[in-house]
């Protein structure tokens, strides 16, 4: 197996917090506390996360404000571009995609 040091990091899971010390042939691996996106913290409930992705969905809401107001888009298909390009932002954390950047 290889591992991609430049790439790998840890994360400790608990109710406190703990410093690890991870090496791979003499390189520290980084710690981090997001994990695909999600905020993992010894606070036992999803409110720190749920926040974080909350921001960036408003964010692009307010970005396709022209497509909820135009009226060349059937009202039918505005709950769909919503789901798509919104909502994914909140469950798949799709932080670095720019919803106007496909138009």
């Amino acid at each position: 197996m290889t591992i991609n040091i430049g790439r790998s990091e840890v994360q400790a899971i608990g109710k406190e917090k703990v410093q690890l010390d991870i090496k791979i042939n003499g390189t520290k691996l980084d710690q981090v506390e997001n994990y695909l996106g999600g905020v993992i913290s010894e606070i036992p409930t999803s409110e720190n996360d749920i926040g974080r992705r909350v921001g960036p969905a408003m964010g692009a809401t307010q970005k396709l404000n022209s497509i909820w107001k135009s009226k060349d888009i059937r009202n039918a298909t505005k709950p769909e571009l919503y789901r798509a390009l919104v909502l994914s932002i909140i469950t798949i954390q799709c932080r670095d995609m720019d919803p106007k950047e496909n138009r």
